[in-house]
């Protein structure tokens, strides 16, 4: 197994920090990162049923603002329809609405802020389903203990002053949070 490379590095970046997650566990790296604030990509990389499984935490200033996996998970459309009743015609337009933009070039916006905008979603249940969408990816990837990682810094997430604008809404996820609700998900395995 190779250690992970994010698709936009050029040959000349390095990962600050990489290692083997059975002597550096998921979650001490993380807590690791998050208390020196520091910004950028924690990416792991573990062998998982005959496949690669993926898991990468954005943060900035040690604080997690999104998390993607390989592993299945909800959507946040998904996420929205079942546990905070928005309706399923809303989701669809919204994700319509990504689609004509991206098939004439255009950056499409992201369906939490299409669902805002058009007012089929609070900020607060956007907020609240953000939390726990980045919250589950996160700390489903924070149980790890074997695989590879590597800390790929990013000074332009550092600089940046997030949120940019009022109505943009971003996870709020605590470090205290991620390892709660690890370590009750390692008492619910069998």
């Amino acid at each position: 197994m190779a250690f992970p490379e994010p698709a936009e590095a050029s040959p000349a970046v390095l990962p600050a920090l990489e290692g083997d997650l059975a002597a550096f566990p998921a979650a001490d790296l993380y807590q690791f990162v998050a208390l020196l604030r520091l910004s950028g990509t924690l990416e792991m990389v573990r062998d998982a049923d005959r496949a690669e499984e993926r898991a990468m935490l954005f943060l900035t200033r040690g604080r997690l603002v999104a998390a993607e996996s390989s592993a299945p998970h909800r959507y946040l459309g998904e996420l929205l329809v079942r546990a905070y009743g928005v309706a399923i015609e809303a989701v669809i337009d919204g994700l319509a609405l990504q689609n004509r933009a991206r098939r004439v070039g255009h950056p499409a916006a992201r369906l939490g802020q299409l669902l805002l905008e058009q007012r089929h979603v609070t900020a607060d249940v956007l907020q609240a389903a953000l939390d726990h969408s980045v919250s589950h990816v996160a700390s489903s990837a924070l149980a790890w203990d074997s695989g590879r990682f590597s800390f790929w810094p990013d000074p332009l997430r550092e600089a940046a002053d997030r949120p940019t604008a009022s109505e943009v809404v971003y996870p709020h996820v605590s470090l205290e949070e991620l390892l709660l609700r690890k370590g009750e998900e390692e008492e619910t395995r069998p």
